[in-house]
């Protein structure tokens, strides 16, 4: 068996340490993202969903003529609360208003993601 003389390595080796950590940047931003999606899993998989089976909670303005339109719609009912309480760039009064997401494959899907993330939580191993 011939020895190569270590200097024939250090290329390799360098290149396997930049593929490393950039390996580890990568886990470290996945884990990142996961995890403002793991704390709304939270509480999507343990609000009061207003006997809705797939809610969507609305924040709505009163607008012209006493009619309410949604300006923006919410996973959980926190945020939307929230968002009615802190929003100042409406004009007319807000509500929070549950409507279902009843043939909206996309909204229960992404729903079925976060309960799903809420009973089995994932950690993106390092």
């Amino acid at each position: 068996m011939v020895m190569r003389a270590p200097c024939c390595y250090e290329a390799e080796i360098a290149s396997l340490e930049s593929a490393l950590a950039a390996s580890q940047a990568e886990v470290a931003r996945l884990n990142g993202m996961l995890s403002p999606l793991r704390e709304m899993a939270k509480v999507v998989a343990t609000q009061d969903n207003r006997a809705t089976a797939d809610p969507v909670f609305c924040v709505e303005e009163r607008g012209r003529f006493g009619v309410w339109s949604t300006v923006n719609s919410f996973f959980t009912g926190a945020a939307a609360l929230e968002y009615a309480k802190t929003a100042t760039c409406h004009r007319g009064p807000l509500r929070v208003f549950v409507e279902s997401a009843h043939r909206n494959h996309e909204w229960k899907a992404v729903r079925a993601l976060l309960l799903a993330l809420a009973a089995h939580p994932v950690e993106v191993p390092q």
